[in-house]
């Protein structure tokens, strides 16, 4: 299988960086343009251009997003640790899937933004509960705390992340272990 970079929306100086490393992977880079926004992603993949399969309001999504395809996990590493040591800082990125190459790239990108959207607040709910957690551990007798840890480990749980859930649950959590930080 040939190695691939699908890139959508990529400013010129991370498409140097990105083609920097070219001679090292051997791989082809297929850039998409807005036009390309209701194709198949497998059919960009294999650089088919011609069949777009929907229209309907297909309008441009202000993300740059690179799609890796065809590269092992060994590589795929590798070139992840290049990427962070030429500092080409990519939140939206994704490894091509049997899934994802049947989605619309417009469909794919949605995904991908709503994704790294999340990623951040998922992380802080983590934390947050965490430290909830660490407060109970040093002995903080608060049900709240309590309360707020069943809370957001019931709410990853469930698998079913929303960002505005996510805020709520994060600043709710925010205000209750603020009380506990020295000021």
């Amino acid at each position: 299988m040939t190695r691939k970079l699908l890139v959508y929306n990529m400013p010129a100086e991370k498409l140097e960086k990105i083609m920097s490393l070219k001679d090292k992977y051997q791989f082809d880079l297929i850039e998409t343009k807005e036009n390309h926004l209701g194709h198949k992603v497998g059919n960009l993949l294999e650089e088919n251009f011609s069949d777009q399969v929907s229209s309907q309001d297909l309008n441009h999504i202000d993300i740059n997003f690179l799609m890796i395809h065809g590269f092992a996990d060994e590589d795929l590493n590798q070139l992840l640790k290049d990427f962070r040591d030429l500092d080409l800082k990519l939140p939206n990125k994704c490894v091509s899937t049997e899934t994802n190459k049947t989605w619309i790239l417009q469909d794919l990108l949605k995904e991908n933004q709503e994704e790294a959207e999340l990623m951040p607040l998922l992380h802080k709910l983590y934390s947050l509960r965490k430290f909830a957690q660490d407060l109970i551990d040093s002995g903080k007798d608060d049900p709240a705390l309590g309360a707020l840890v069943e809370e957001i480990t019931a709410y990853i749980n469930k698998q079913d992340l929303e960002k505005n859930p996510m805020i709520e649950i994060y600043n709710k959590g925010a205000q209750i272990v603020n009380q506990y930080i020295e000021k």
